[in-house]
């Protein structure tokens, strides 16, 4: 596409490309969630994670009647290189990975995980071909939240460690959404972090509850 135009991704009922994959895709019921590109001419552009309730969403509480849980599901996102250009990447790059959340009995995320993240690109060998390359950045964890549902939680990011780059900075949001019989069925949120390579990066989540 050219400048300008206004694109907004939708990973509600995505599917994988990859034919290994962690988990598949949950296909969401009752949020949306994704990636938003504002390019109004060849100089400028904006980019931003989204995510919003369907129409069939009718509550953002955790049944209190729940224990405990987990839910599995799926970050998108962009990243590209700071203010001093001077990171990893001379661009901006999509990028997606799994993503496991723990949850309490109040509703409270008691941690979470972003699994290996890859970018994809089309081979210059094969035409048309999508092939995957991973971000030299070691699993980030979720922090334990605060904030109560039906309000959004909200937290911090940090990185594992190991060999690869780490996060300087990074915070999350997220909320629970789903209708009568599926209360807290489904978890979606966004987030932004800073690396120790030189990167920022945004995106946003959709997990399912799994039993």
């Amino acid at each position: 596409m050219s400048a300008p135009y206004v694109a907004l991704t939708d990973f509600r009922s995505a599917c994988c490309y990859k034919v290994a994959t962690t988990w598949e895709p949950p296909q969401l019921k009752y949020v949306g969630y994704g990636t938003w590109e504002k390019v109004p001419t060849d100089a400028e552009g904006f980019v931003g994670p989204w995510y919003a309730a369907t129409p069939d969403n009718l509550t953002n509480l955790w049944p209190l009647d729940r224990a405990s849980g987990s839910f599995r599901g799926y970050v998108v996102g962009a990243v590209g290189p700071d203010e001093t250009g001077g990171g990893y990447l001379d661009r901006l790059r999509s990028f997606s990975a799994p993503i496991e959340i723990k949850v309490g009995g109040t509703g409270q995320i008691v941690s979470g995980r972003i699994g290996t993240i890859v970018m994809p690109y089309y081979t210059s060998t094969r035409p048309g071909t999508l092939a995957f390359e991973t971000l030299p950045l070691g699993p980030v964890d979720l922090s334990a939240s605060s904030g109560a549902s039906p309000g959004k939680l909200a937290g911090s990011l940090a990185s594992v460690g190991g060999l690869d780059a780490d996060l300087d900075a990074g915070s999350f949001e997220a909320q629970y959404f789903g209708r009568s019989g599926e209360v807290g069925y489904e978890l979606a949120g966004r987030f932004r972090f800073r690396t120790s390579n030189g990167l920022i990066a945004i995106g946003s989540f959709g997990a399912q509850f799994v039993p």
